[in-house]
């Protein structure tokens, strides 16, 4: 299946814990699905691949998706958004590449 796909499951509770271990064993190469389903579909979608990019390696283009799905119109969206933005120890390196102190008062 390929990664689009893969994003689509992460909202199918018999699918969404297989999805999120192919999406998350995959990475860097699952980041554009998981990006696109940032914005895309249910709440527990984009939540979801907000949750697995908090493992990703950032870059800018992860870091600028992320701060603006701390925006999305739903909480849990933006707690799992905010949380990616924060959390060193979640980080494949262990360090944050932005100041994610910005997006948590804003």
């Amino acid at each position: 299946m390929d990664y689009d796909g893969l994003v689509l499951e992460l909202g199918m509770p018999w699918k969404s814990e297989a999805a999120r271990s192919a999406l998350f064993d995959d990475m860097p190469q699952s980041c554009d699905a998981l990006l696109r389903g940032l914005f895309q579909g249910t709440p527990v979608v984009r939540a979801a691949c907000a949750g697995i990019l908090d493992h990703a390696p950032h870059d800018e283009r992860i870091e600028r998706a992320l701060v603006a799905a701390t925006g999305d119109p739903d909480w849990r969206v933006r707690t799992s958004a905010l949380h990616s933005l924060s959390c060193a120890p979640c980080k494949p390196d262990g360090c944050l590449t932005t100041d994610g102190v910005g997006a948590l008062i804003n």
